[in-house]
């Protein structure tokens, strides 16, 4: 590794004497350390930090986000200069950071410095990705979980395990952040998340407002399209066959900033006589929405015959568009109906 300096928010440090790494950020005024649970002491509150040749002191654990790899911790005032990265710094989405393309970068601190390695990206999942040493980095050391990965100046991700010599596991900064950030704010992990805009089209039961952008099915009655649905006018009806539904979401704040969502409920009060429900259901959120750009999965799985499907991810995907596909139905040679869409 490369010993380097990283911009002067942004700061990595070492715990229990390089046992692993974490990152410090403020909140309100109080200074904060995030690390992997596993790199701690178990029954252990108080740990030792290490911010490179600026300070060392100590911090005592406050949560433990179990089974997430996470823990919290205050740190004293001692470490007041080196914290100056807010929680509001960290991504709401790490997708949009990605698109950037910048050269990502492993940040570690070792014997007093701090060090950073290539890391190149494999794969990206709900709470995770995993990422490989490039060609010119040593292999991974034993202390390197909590090491932050950077796209530029923005962190992306938590080393929690390695796979291998070269292969690292780590926690999405964006996921960490709805963690910490409901911890922080009093809210229970899995509360669901308050409307952030003016009601508008499908924000009924409280949930979060939303725009139709498409709709790829023709409905059986006009009065009974998608638009007639989000609107809460009347049901959506699509005629019998095979053919998939997909329906695009506008999520994004009025200000065009993108929306977390926490859960998603797909009603049907088809009478399985007359009409259908829907079955499989598949759920991806994308930052931009645009024809090229990611979509991060939400969920993929089947609507029950007799109850609404709800697909919940506590630490929430935030985004700008979000993709419903109804891949088939219960029954179809009946007409689909679907009777709203709830986001939380």
């Amino acid at each position: 590794m490369l010993a380097i300096t990283l911009p002067a928010f942004a700061q990595p440090v070492a715990i229990d004497r390089g046992a692993g790494q974490g990152l410090l950020f403020q909140y309100r005024g109080n200074c904060y350390v995030i690390m992997p649970h596993h790199v701690t002491e178990p029954g252990v509150s108080d740990v030792s930090l290490d911010a490179g040749t600026t300070r060392k002191g100590e911090g005592t654990i406050i949560q433990d986000f179990t089974p997430f790899d996470l823990s919290l911790a205050t740190v004293g005032r001692r470490f007041a200069a080196n914290c100056q990265l807010s929680l509001d710094d960290l991504p709401t989405s790490i997708e949009p950071v990605l698109e950037r393309r910048e050269p990502l970068r492993m940040v570690r601190v070792s014997n007093g410095e701090i060090e950073e390695a290539g890391v190149e990206l494999e794969r990206l999942d709900f709470s995770t990705l995993t990422a490989r040493l490039s060609p010119d980095a040593t292999r991974l050391l034993e202390g390197d979980s909590g090491a932050m990965i950077f796209s530029g100046a923005s962190p992306v991700a938590m080393a929690v395990q390695a796979d291998g010599d070269t292969r690292l596991v780590a926690l999405r900064i964006d996921a960490i952040a709805g963690y910490i950030g409901r911890f922080l704010e009093g809210r229970p992990e899995a509360a669901p998340a308050a409307p952030l805009g003016p009601a508008a089209a499908g924000s009924e039961g409280g949930g979060l407002a939303y725009d139709l952008l498409s709709c790829s099915l023709e409905p059986a009655r006009p009065d009974r399209s998608c638009l007639a649905m989000i609107r809460g006018d009347a049901p959506a009806v699509f005629p019998p066959g095979g053919e998939r539904l997909v329906i695009d979401l506008d999520i994004a704040t009025p200000d065009g900033a993108p929306r977390r969502v926490r859960s998603v409920e797909v009603r049907s009060a088809a009478d399985r006589t007359s009409e259908t429900r829907p079955r499989k259901i598949v759920v991806t959120i994308s930052p931009s929405g645009e024809e090229r750009a990611l979509y991060r999965p939400f969920a993929n799985r089947d609507m029950p015959a007799d109850e609404a499907f709800e697909a919940v991810r506590p630490a929430g995907v935030a985004g700008r568009t979000l993709r419903l596909v109804v891949m088939d139905r219960w029954n179809s040679d009946l007409p689909l109906r679907i009777d709203g869409i709830t986001l939380r």
